[in-house]
Order: C-alpha cells, then structure tokens, then sequence
C-alpha cells in the first residue's frame, strides 16, 4: 500500500485552501509544458500506520492526560520491512505542537537492546559456545578509566542468580553481569567490525556498551533486521520509487554486508523468544510463536519486536529533559509494541507467521 507524496501533498493543499488539485497557480504556461512531472511513492503502508498510531500514541497520550506519565512525554516508532528496508509506519513524535522528529534525530542510550549485537558477535567469532553457562552474581571489572581502577555494574533490580546462567537465559533476563562477561572476550576490533556492518554508531564509553549507548529509534530498528535477514541488515528505504515523465525508477534496496552466519541469528532469535516467553518482554509472550524481541532500560523505555517479515522498534522518554521515566522497556514499550504486533496478526497474519522449527 504506497502512496505518492506529491499527490498526497497537492490534495492536501487543495483541501485547506478549499481549490481542486487540479488548479494551476503560475500563469506562464510555458512552464507546465516543459517542466518534467516527478512523483515519488512512499513505502508507507496506511493501516498500519493507522495501527501504530492507535497502539503507540494514543495510548500515551492517554497517559499522559491522567498523569500516569510527565507531561513531557514522548515517543518514536518505526515498523520497517526486513527484506527491503522499507519504513511501512513512522511515528517520530506523540507531542502535539512539535514536528521534532525522534526517529532520525533524538540519541539516547538504548540500554539492553544492544545486548544481542554483542552476543551474536561473541559467538559469531567462538569466544562463546551456545550452551555455555556464566556465573551470575555481584562482580567487580577492571576499568583503568574508573575511578579506583574498577567498575562495579549491577544486575536491574538487584536480581542474580548467584550461580551459573545459560547465554541464552542470559539474554532473555537481560542480566548485566554475565552480558559484560561476553562482551569482554570481544577484541575493540571484533565488536567495531560487528556494529560498523550494522550501521550502528561507536560507543563513546566501551567499557558499559553492553548495557547500551547513544542511538537513533532509526538505525536500532534497521540494525535489528539483521537477525530475520539470516545475518545482514538492511537500510531504511522510506521512498520506493519515483515516475518522472511517466518513467518509473526504483529506490535500490541497500543490504549492509553479512556480519552473521544463519546458525547464530537462529540462536539470538530463540534467546529473544524466550525473552518474551520468560525474561523481560512477556508482555508479548502470546506472540512467541512468531514474534522475537529484546527490551531496554536507561533513563528512557524501549522494546524491539520482529517477525520474519518486520521489524519494529519503541522508543519512550523525555526528549527535552532527558530525565529518567522511571519504568522500564518491559513495562512501557512492550506492551505498546505487543498490541500493535496482535492486531496485526488479526489483520495482516502474512507478516506474523510462525517461526520454521530449527
């Protein structure tokens, strides 16, 4: 379902100015005969950015009303397709007298949704093994650049196992301390070569990257493609193709290069299907059938929620102060994203279909 931007906008136009589309407003008509028409045709796909505005915004908007949350509150999501790239829905901001756009624009730590790059990493390289277990309890790290040469992460909440933790559980629960674990027997140069394929930004701080750092709503959900993508990920596509003259002219599909063999994207989705089964995103676990994803936490709210077929990313926070929310991705942005994902499986169950059986 595409639409052409320029009709879209004419119609627009014409429709607050009360005039037919139709209308010419240059008297030189010299120039209608030579200039060239050009169109171009958004991917947007218009129900489900009619889903995403009635399962994001309005519902935080809501919120918001009967100050269950700030006032200051905002929002991004984005659903894009993970073949092609295309953004199928686009909501950069909930604010009603803002045009800000959150989805390309605002960086904010992304917390525990970084956590599968550097574990797909990790294995893509064999310093993990994908039944290996780790020690889940309080640890101290060597930092040169702490203060006292030490860095000392806790787990959300406090909660350790205080014993082993399989990877897998590992990712699902989000835990901090077996995460660090991994990504230390990553080089510098590994886990660049890992997030440069992706198109993610460097970390300015290396050394708390596995609990999150500074990136756009836009290259979370494009990096995320990867996993559905059976190991590359692929860039946004917002316009599909242009007609000039009547000369139609597709927009390139752009893949980034293969960073991770099927066999670890196999292992990353099963990780976030129990994620939403067990760990911090049940709030989808009716979905697990066909849907995997992540949650994360940082003084914003996110939640990543992908199918075969579709990839989409929430973002929940206070843009102009950058204050903490004081709530989690599991509890804000999941839940957002998973009543998206049923409805959509109601109406378009052809992005929703269940996983194949390994």
């Amino acid at each position: 379902m595409t639409m052409s931007r320029r009709n879209f906008i004419v119609s627009l136009a014409a429709a607050l100015i009360g005039a037919s589309p139709a209308c010419r407003y240059s008297s030189d008509q010299d120039e209608f005969v030579t200039a060239s028409k050009s169109e171009e045709y958004l991917a947007q796909d218009v129900e489900l950015q009619s889903l995403l505005e009635t399962h994001v915004a309005l519902p935080l908007r809501e919120m918001t009303a009967k100050k269950r949350l700030p006032a200051d509150i905002d929002s991004a999501a984005i659903v894009i397709e993970n073949r092609t790239g295309d953004v199928l829905a686009y909501l950069s901001t909930i604010q009603p007298d803002s045009d800000y756009d959150n989805i390309r624009r605002l960086v904010r730590s992304c917390g525990s949704v970084a956590k599968p790059f550097f574990y797909g990493a990790a294995l893509e390289v064999g310093v993990v093994a994908p039944d290996e277990t780790l020690i889940d309890e309080p640890t101290c790290f060597r930092c040169v650049s702490c203060r006292g040469g030490t860095y000392c992460p806790d787990n959300y909440g406090g909660v350790y196992s205080h014993g082993p933790i399989s990877l897998r559980n590992a990712l699902a629960q989000s835990r901090n301390i077996p995460a660090i674990k991994v990504y230390q027997r990553l080089t510098q140069n590994q886990f660049d070569g890992v997030i440069e394929s992706l198109g993610l930004p460097k970390p300015s701080n290396y050394m708390t990257a596995p609990l999150g750092w500074e990136i756009t709503p836009l290259r979370v959900a494009a990096a995320y493609t990867v996993f559905a993508n059976g190991g590359y990920a692929v860039e946004p596509r917002f316009i599909t193709h242009t007609v000039t003259n009547g000369k139609k002219t597709e927009t390139p599909i752009r893949q980034r290069p293969h960073v991770f063999s099927k066999a670890v994207c196999d292992w990353c989705i099963s990780a976030m299907r129990l994620c939403l089964m067990q760990g911090t995103g049940r709030a989808a676990a009716g979905l697990a059938d066909c849907l995997a994803g992540k949650t994360g936490s940082s003084d914003s709210a996110w939640a990543c929620l992908f199918s075969s077929q579709i990839t989409a990313v929430c973002w929940v926070g206070r843009r102009n102060s950058n204050a903490d929310t004081k709530t989690t991705g599991g509890k804000l942005a999941m839940p957002l994203l998973a009543g998206f994902f049923a409805d959509v499986r109601k109406t378009r169950p052809q992005l929703t279909p269940s996983w194949r059986k390994a």
